[in-house]
């Protein structure tokens, strides 16, 4: 990470005030014809913010050299297991290599299991240059998100206070913050005139590496002509508990995709994430429909059990239609059956993986949702199994996020329909079709 301090005619007056020679972007030495201008900027600056000033700090700006490279993710699959999809990748690949002029950010939504992450990091390595990739940690606690997001940009967090600092610090008499930007605080402002104002003044750790990607981002396309982009993949850890960081995200997304500084692309599993972010004004600049990652076709399945994984094609079949194309899962019964375990034995382990979803969801027989679910089971079956969010809401006059976040249904923000959140979920009910149907 490289330090930089602004050059005194970018941070303290509006340019056309100064007529300092620092445009060569050396560190501007210590001396009192410097200390003398300084004064008077600050002066000048102080006064038409009606003497409210509560603090100075410090830019941190990650080297350049970050974006440039990319961070170039691994995918982590075997190659055995790999399911290339290169329509999918290509389409990712046009994300990430965006021309100039693009305006919107992006949302890549799809059900647990679906492949995204791992065909958005191939996407993002293939791209390499101007993409940073960022995974939402396990278990995110604000400091460890904070430490995460620094890691990837190549961020380390210096506490110390640079040679311009100090100088405001002493002629000021105040004690200098170690905040992201360089510039002076009024009424909790922070003011920054390169760059934009920073609401608060004392930034957590993912505020500061944010805040410096949004200046790097202004540098990188400065050079190559083109915004860089950001990937926030497996953002729905961030809820419940950190809302006010996702919507963080989500709004300096909208803002980078009207200056067109940067873009942004949000991975996340489709359900209340998608909702909610959909229901916000910074949703205006998403670009739409919402892309959907969804399962393997049939035909996509058949070569993964069969070429790939060695499965005859008589259990394949049977194999894909108890659990559909959903990856994750077909992984996971191809495993069972190659190490010698009946077709029966798999049924009931997926079936108890169900029952306990349902248990979860509080829809078995005899729990408070079982109603509500038998509701929406008969119009999913009754409708080949898509019923727009407006008539769930309708036959159930509940709010469809209290139904979609148990793995039962799915709910599907490209065209705003609920479905069963697996085919292995559809079975199960017309397996059971006396608790659920009639």
């Amino acid at each position: 990470m490289k330090r930089t301090t602004l050059l005194l005619n970018q941070m303290i007056m509006p340019r056309e005030s100064i007529n300092l020679h620092t445009n060569t972007g050396i560190k501007i030495p210590y001396n009192k014809r410097i200390e003398q201008d300084l004064r008077h900027d600050l002066s000048v600056f102080i006064k038409e913010n009606n003497n409210k000033i509560n603090n100075v700090f410090d830019i941190q700006i990650p080297d350049l050299k970050t974006l440039e490279k990319g961070t170039k993710p691994e995918a982590d699959v075997a190659n055995e297991e790999l399911v290339k999809r290169p329509l999918v990748v290509e389409h990712l690949k046009r994300i990430f290599n965006p021309n100039k002029n693009v305006s919107n950010y992006y949302m890549i939504c799809g059900e647990h299991g679906t492949g995204k992450t791992t065909l958005t990091k191939i996407a993002s390595k293939e791209v390499g240059k101007g993409v940073i990739y960022f995974d939402v940690p396990e278990n995110p606690t604000i400091e460890k998100f904070g430490m995460a997001f620094g890691k990837v940009l190549n961020f380390t967090f210096e506490e110390h206070i640079s040679f311009t600092a100090q100088l405001i610090n002493k002629i000021l008499g105040i004690t200098p913050g170690r905040l992201i930007g360089f510039g002076i605080i009024f009424d909790n402002k922070a003011f920054d005139p390169n760059f934009s104002f920073i609401e608060k003044p004392r930034l957590e750790k993912w505020e500061r590496v944010l805040e410096a990607f949004k200046c790097t981002s202004t540098l990188y396309k400065k050079k190559y002509g083109k915004p860089p982009v950001i990937i926030y993949d497996s953002i729905s850890l961030l809820i419940p508990k950190y809302l006010e960081i996702l919507d963080t995200l989500q709004d300096g997304a909208k803002k980078g995709a009207d200056e067109r500084k940067f873009v942004a692309v949000f991975v996340s599993s489709e359900g209340s994430v998608p909702q909610r972010m959909e229901q916000r004004s910074a949703s205006s600049r998403a670009d739409k429909p919402l892309i959907e990652i969804g399962d393997l076709s049939k035909e996509e399945t058949m070569e993964y059990l069969i070429k790939k994984r060695g499965i005859n094609s008589v259990e394949a079949e049977r194999l894909y239609d108890l659990v559909g194309g959903r990856l994750v899962n077909l992984k996971s019964v191809a495993d069972k059956s190659l190490a010698g375990q009946s077709f029966e034995d798999i049924k009931t382990i997926v079936f108890n993986n169900i029952f306990n979803n349902f248990e979860k969801a509080k829809i078995n027989p005899n729990q408070k949702n079982h109603e509500i679910a038998k509701i929406i089971i008969r119009a999913l079956l009754n409708s080949n199994n898509i019923l727009h969010v407006s008539m769930l809401r309708e036959l159930t006059k509940v709010e469809p996020n209290q139904l979609l976040e148990n793995n039962v249904f799915a709910y599907h923000p490209s065209n705003k329909t609920v479905t069963f959140q697996s085919r292995s979920i559809e079975f199960y009910i017309r397996e059971n079709a006396d608790k659920f149907i009639k």
